[in-house]
């Protein structure tokens, strides 16, 4: 009987063990920051009108980027996510977004695109042909 309670504790008294592994803390260790992200996503509007002028295409608008000087690494399509009144001739909110490189962001910005981060309503697609 003793035998038997003994091989029974046995495989719970290793699990134990395994949990009661303590590890050395260091106050005075800086705490780890995450790192930064390498690429940040920019947006600008393409400029089209409800009924009418469809507005500069998403490779048009990189080229405004690559032409600054700035690294494009992926594009998209999309809407700002605003209301807009149905009217013709009015905005419709459609948007083109491109992944660049984090030190490029100034560039863009002062050629007239701004930080998608600052558009938390965009809704992102990929672009069409």
């Amino acid at each position: 009987m003793k035998s038997t309670i003994a091989w029974l504790s046995m495989p719970v008294a290793i699990l134990l063990a395994g949990c009661s592994t303590s590890y050395p803390t260091f106050p005075d260790a800086p705490a780890k920051q995450p790192p930064i992200p390498q690429t940040v996503q920019v947006y600008k509007s393409v400029g089209s009108v409800q009924c009418g002028d469809p507005g500069s295409p998403a490779p048009e608008l990189a080229l405004q980027l690559v032409e600054s000087g700035v690294s494009v690494s992926d594009a998209f399509c999309g809407h700002d996510g605003m209301m807009r009144i149905a009217q013709c001739g009015a905005p419709d909110g459609a948007i083109a977004v491109f992944s660049i490189a984090q030190r490029d962001l100034a560039e863009a910005q002062r050629i007239g695109f701004s930080p998608l981060s600052e558009l938390a309503s965009a809704q992102l697609e990929p672009c069409n042909g």
